[in-house]
């Protein structure tokens, strides 16, 4: 069983995945990398994999926004990107797309602590 945090779970299965000379090994790791994110950013973070590899993980993600009465104001994408840390184990930039309300931008503190409680966890992965 892995005592691995799941951000470096998903590093290691992109990192594997690019440097098999097998082609059919190297997508069996690219489906589990992708496994990881769908089982924890569902529904709509989805890996980058061609920009992804062991010293940075980028997900594309996106958020439906309400303005105070309730009424849909639109649905915007960011994309998130982790990068090592020796000190902190990583570090988090959250950058959203063209578009993105400025009077929202509250909301990106929170997404960041959400992907945070998250990618700090040690999912249960046997080999």
């Amino acid at each position: 069983m892995s005592k691995k945090p799941l951000y470096q779970l998903i590093a290691c299965a992109v990192c594997s995945a690019r440097h098999l000379k097998d082609n059919a090994v190297a997508e069996a790791w690219r489906e589990i990398a992708e496994k990881y994110i769908k089982d924890n950013f569902y529904p709509h973070g989805e890996l980058v994999f061609e920009e992804s590899d062991r010293n940075k993980i980028v997900i594309k993600d996106q958020i439906t926004l309400y303005d105070y009465n309730g009424y849909v104001i639109g649905t915007y994408s960011f994309t998130v990107t982790i990068t090592p840390d020796l000190c902190f184990g990583y570090d988090l930039e959250i950058k959203p797309e063209d578009g993105f309300p400025e009077e929202y931008n509250m909301v990106l503190d929170q997404i960041e602590d959400e992907y945070s409680l998250v990618l700090d966890t040690t999912p249960k992965v046997e080999y």
